[in-house]
């Protein structure tokens, strides 16, 4: 396991490039001196990629975890565990299946580990030194045990972020009990989604070894829907963009400013994650500090789409409208982009003949958002807006099932994001539009299958609510929050 070392502040970062990406990968770790500098003779080795979910796109190659795993195996690891926690709520088992990698880790003799399918029954706590968010984190015995830690994130853009590199790259690493902790940006409350990553590295999860995927770079509102070409709207398409590049080195925070700075950002002033950091002595974010050996960085530098980070939320109207109120610039915001994107993409028919009828889409986030029109079917996102919006009309009439005419049909969804999927309301919902709308059996059959084949993994623990950590805000909502308690 590498040390933390602030005052090791010219760390070394490796930059390879070239037609073939296995042998590109080797050059990248080579130039660093090889595997044999990392992995020893009977060690157990745990590799961390990015596999969000079962687009190609925004995961790890496989050629470059095939690269890594085999390398390791030539360095004389004995145990190769690889392991990661799908975004919502996948399960890893399924998501590792159709990415085609179940025979790859019996092929190479390495085990997979799925995070989320065998619950937090294997995670121990473990103190975080100096943390800001966290003071304690659970981690898997898995990882506590293992003598290496190889991460290798993918190049992405993102909505919150700006980038989704390898200091974020352990919101995979997790328990979902805690991811749920600080997605939102509440630094006032304590919480920040850019101090929960610098703050893991602060524990076993610092990665000893960091391999970038930068074969193609994800850009635009990343890292789920970016490359996808909606039949509805092609202008929507943004395309990867091809860099034949990987890079690795044992600073993660220098691998994210060298990779950030190849897509054209200044790490230091426009990465926060990699900003706060650098402050707090993770690791070295200033580029002019970092020894890079290889490649050139700019001549491979490139002004990337970036995610915007302002959304504006309209490009769906009439057809489905946010209704925003005071919301922060993390979760929720986040968890909308994403809707927005999904519906964009594979929802717009749905979408269009709901309006057809009567019924428009509204989405309430953040706390007191206007009220949506009479006859809309809403979904309520978040705690902020669930807690204040408990005296809005829409509310007043009980919700009626099979097909509704005028009666407003709503599902509340709580928590603050990643959620725990409130399964049953989203059912109650599709029922009430059920007949007139025949495309929403398609969806009812879709929803019987992920309960089947266990397609979503429902986590252990409830999901923690803003009132549990923002006193503030209980205050301020303690008559809604109490009967709301009550409820659940």
């Amino acid at each position: 396991m590498t040390e933390i070392n602030s005052s090791s502040s010219s760390p070394t970062v490796s930059v390879a490039f070239g037609p073939e990406i296995r042998q590109t990968t080797r050059i990248a770790i080579n130039q660093l001196g090889g595997m044999e500098k990392f992995v020893k003779k009977g060690d157990k080795v745990f590799i961390k990629p990015n596999l969000m979910s079962p687009t190609q796109h925004s995961t790890t190659s496989g050629d470059v975890l095939f690269t890594v795993v085999e390398m390791c195996k030539e360095a004389g690891a004995s145990d190769i565990i690889i392991s990661d926690s799908p975004f919502l709520s996948l399960s890893s088992r399924l998501t590792f299946r159709m990415l085609n990698y179940d025979d790859f880790a019996k092929r190479m003799g390495a085990r997979y580990l799925y995070l989320r399918d065998d619950g937090n029954k294997d995670f121990e706590w473990v103190d975080v030194p100096n943390g800001k968010t966290f003071k304690k984190i659970r981690l898997h015995k898995e990882l506590l045990t293992s003598d290496v830690l190889i991460s290798i994130p993918v190049a992405k853009t993102h909505s919150v972020t700006q980038v989704t590199l390898s200091l974020k790259l352990n919101q995979g690493i997790l328990c979902d009990e805690d991811k749920w902790e600080s997605h939102a940006v509440q630094e006032d409350a304590g919480k920040s989604l850019m101090w929960k990553f610098t703050d893991l590295m602060m524990t076993r999860a610092r990665p000893d070894l960091v391999v970038m995927d930068m074969w193609y770079v994800v850009q635009g509102q990343g890292p789920w829907i970016s490359p996808i070409p909606p039949k509805t709207d092609p202008r929507y398409r943004i395309p990867l963009v091809k860099k034949d590049l990987i890079l690795a080195g044992t600073d993660p925070v220098a691998v994210d400013a060298c990779t950030s700075y190849i897509m054209g950002f200044d790490p230091l002033n426009e990465i926060e994650l990699i900003k706060d950091a650098h402050e707090r002595g993770i690791g070295q974010g200033d580029i002019s500090k970092i020894r890079v050996i290889g490649e050139i960085l700019d001549a491979h530098r490139f002004e990337v789409i970036r995610a915007n980070l302002n959304f504006d939320y309209k490009n769906l109207e009439p057809y489905m409208t946010v209704l925003k109120g005071d919301v922060c610039n993390g979760a929720c915001s986040m968890a909308v982009r994403f809707m927005i994107d999904l519906f964009r993409s594979f929802g717009l028919k749905f979408l269009i003949e709901s309006h057809k009828i009567g019924h428009p889409l509204f989405l309430l986030v953040g706390e007191n958002p206007p009220e949506p029109p009479e006859g809309a079917v809403v979904l309520v996102m978040g705690d902020c807006a669930v807690c204040s919006t408990q005296n809005y009309k829409f509310r007043e009439k009980k919700y009626r099932k099979g097909l509704f005419k005028k009666e407003p049909a709503y599902v509340d969804q709580w928590g603050c994001p990643p959620f725990k999927i409130d399964y049953e309301g989203v059912k109650r919902l599709v029922n009430g539009l059920r007949g007139a709308i025949p495309l929403l059996d398609v969806l009812t059959n879709m929803l019987d299958l992920i309960e089947k084949w266990k397609i979503l993994i429902e986590a252990s623990e409830p999901a923690k609510h803003r009132w549990e950590y923002d006193p503030a805000f209980s205050e301020r909502w303690a008559k809604e929050i109490k009967i709301l308690k009550e409820e659940l």
